[in-house]
This record gives structure tokens, C-alpha cells and sequence, in this order.
């Protein structure tokens, strides 16, 4: 019987411990009142103003045509320059290598300077993009300007430095007669503005503007 009592008082005593500590409305009010003090005295996050401003910020159109112009010499230097190391090594790296060469040089070029000028890197480019208001029409004729400067400069330099043999293999002498030369050349010029215009300038796309 002793036993059995002073196991009801040790029990009595165990809830009476457990109701004492257990937490009561009011506690519970109190401390997310208070959590909630902490969280609106907490400052909240500061925007980027710098990041904000560089958003913001317009590129300078003489910066645009500059990279314009480093962008069409760097392309147009890596193509000449593997047409000439191709023909002075007997044709070792064949159309797949220069083909494959020109289109790695598109693609780092293109990496490099999109987000200063959008990496037109083409007249035809930079006219269709004004054409269709993608570009402002007054930046159309400086685009082109250092396209074409660009272009020659690196030719210019190609020749200088490789001095080939046969200069002809710098140019894109026609193989074929004039008129189906000139329906080649519109058929690929369309591709190569349909691609351009479906990918950059689509507005669900990410690479648009």
C-alpha cells in the first residue's frame, strides 16, 4: 500500500511539473509578439543601386562601333587566316576545318561583344535590325562603316603577315557565272537573316533584347 501511494504522489507530482512548464497562451502571444518586433526592426534588404545604374545605363554609340569594328576584324582575321595556313599546308584542313574554324570564330566573337553592340558583325545585319526597328536607324551607316573597316583592316593584315603566295586565295573569286552567283548569295543572305531575326529578335526567346 506504501508503495502504491508513493507512486500516485511521485505521478501527481510529474503533471504538475509538466503543467508548470508547458507553455500558456500568453507565453506563446508574448514571444512571437516578440519575434515580430526582431523581424520589423530588422532593416530590409538594400537594392543595388550600382547594379541598377549599369542597367539602366545606355552604351555610348562610339563604344558600339568600336566593338563592331574589333569584332568584325577578329572574325574576319580567323577566317582569312585559316583559309591561308589550309591552302599553305596542301588543303590539310579541308572545308570541314575551315568551315568548322569560321564557325567557332562567330561564336566567340558573338559571346564577346552581344551585350555592347549586339554583335551584328554583317551590314546586311545591322540594316535589317533598322529596317525593323531593332536598331536605331541613325546607328545603322557608323555600324556598317566599322564593319567594313574592320573587315579590310584584317584582311590587310592577313596579307601582310602571311604574304601568300597566290593572293587570289584571299578573295571569293566566283566559281559560277554572275547571275547564279548573285541567286546564291540572295538565297544565303535570306537564311542567314531569317535565323538572325528569329532568334534575336523573338521576344520570348532569351538571347532577344
Amino acid at each position: 500500500m506504501a508503495e502504491h501511494a508513493t507512486t500516485g504522489v511521485e505521478e501527481q507530482r510529474q503533471v504538475a511539473i509538466s503543467m508548470c512548464s508547458a507553455p500558456t497562451p500568453s507565453k506563446l502571444v508574448a514571444v512571437e509578439s516578440s519575434s515580430l518586433q526582431k523581424l520589423m526592426l530588422k532593416s530590409p534588404p538594400q537594392a543595388d543601386a550600382h547594379g541598377d545604374e549599369q542597367q539602366g545605363r545606355e552604351v555610348p554609340l562610339a563604344k558600339k562601333v568600336a566593338a563592331e569594328f574589333v569584332g568584325t576584324f577578329i572574325l574576319m582575321f580567323a577566317v582569312v587566316s585559316t583559309v591561308v595556313a589550309d591552302a599553305q599546308h596542301g588543303g590539310a584542313e579541308g572545308l570541314v576545318g575551315v568551315a568548322a574554324a569560321a564557325g567557332l570564330a562567330v561564336v566567340a566573337v558573338v559571346l564577346a561583344v552581344v551585350s555592347v553592340s549586339g554583335s551584328h558583325l554583317n551590314p546586311a545585319v545591322s540594316l535589317a535590325m533598322g529596317v525593323f526597328g531593332h536598331l536605331p536607324r541613325a546607328h545603322v551607316l557608323p555600324y556598317a562603316a566599322a564593319q567594313t573597316a574592320g573587315s579590310a583592316a584584317a584582311a590587310f593584315l592577313a596579307k601582310a603577315m602571311y604574304r601568300p603566295a597566290d593572293p587570289a586565295v584571299m578573295a571569293t573569286v566566283p566559281r559560277v557565272g554572275a547571275a547564279q552567283a548573285f541567286f546564291l548569295e540572295l538565297v544565303l543572305t535570306f537564311v542567314l537573316m531569317f535565323v538572325i531575326a528569329a532568334v534575336a529578335t523573338d521576344p520570348t526567346s532569351a538571347s532577344a533584347p
